[in-house]
């Protein structure tokens, strides 16, 4: 059965989060350093939580993700506080503008077991911000044990008005390697370029704002997707490296 999860403060040990720092666990922590094991402090009813069922991670009202449960469990004896360990994949980042119903979220964990439940979920994804080309999509093998995370780009990145300013400064040529796809593919490739927000989502607060000149740049797909996933201090100037 399907559920709504709704995260704290602190989600897995992991420290003190706001909305962009639980987007940013799920995009980062969750599948390179806990290897798509979330832990919780409970034991779940294993006849209402089984393999295939979706969790909807929800953070101060807002769905921040969804992922699927694989079935494998595992408890972790050393963690006191999350000791039961569910791995998950189809891990995808969800940015909505809409927030959930109180009355649903009056739990830490609300199963779906009723069509207005369900409605309201639905009502909530249906506002998920997406692309028409689905630039966010990432290659399975990019991450561990065969996970699959969908939404590269985040928030900043998705918004339109940031997003043609810094394109405006730039043009629609990779920051990293050059490529132009209107170049190489004319009319077809004409205004596509993906958008990277440059500074870490754990460290943008809630009051930023986007400066897109400096904060943007225009990167070609496969140098979005390396540089999301070097572990460098910098990771623009070390995926340009291998361009020079």
């Amino acid at each position: 059965m399907d559920l709504l999860f709704r995260l704290g403060k602190n989600v897995d040990a992991f420290g003190e989060l706001d909305i962009h720092g639980a987007r940013e666990y799920f995009y980062e922590t969750l599948p390179k350093e806990r290897h798509n094991f979330f832990f919780d402090f409970r034991k779940r009813n294993p006849e209402k939580f089984y393999k295939g069922s979706t969790v909807y991670y929800s953070f101060d009202g807002y769905i921040v993700a969804k992922a699927v449960y694989t079935g494998k469990y595992k408890q972790d004896l050393k963690n006191i506080q999350y000791p039961h360990g569910y791995k998950m994949t189809n891990i995808e980042i969800i940015y909505s503008n809409e927030r959930l119903s109180t009355d649903i979220l009056s739990r830490r964990i609300t199963y779906l077991d009723t069509l207005e439940k369900q409605i309201e979920v639905q009502r909530v994804l249906s506002q998920n911000i997406t692309y028409p080309e689905d630039e966010n999509r990432v290659p399975e093998d990019g991450y561990p044990e065969g996970s699959m995370i969908q939404t590269q780009v985040n928030a900043y990145e998705r918004n339109k008005a940031a997003r043609d300013a810094c394109i405006r400064h730039y043009g629609c040529k990779c920051f990293i390697c050059k490529f132009d796809f209107t170049q190489k593919y004319g009319e077809l490739g004409d205004g596509f370029i993906h958008v990277h927000h440059i500074i870490p989502l754990n460290k943008i607060k809630k009051n930023y704002s986007v400066k897109p000149t400096q904060d943007l740049v225009p990167l070609c797909p496969n140098c979005h997707a390396m540089v999301h996933r070097t572990k460098a201090s910098d990771p623009i100037e070390d995926i340009k490296q291998y361009w020079v």
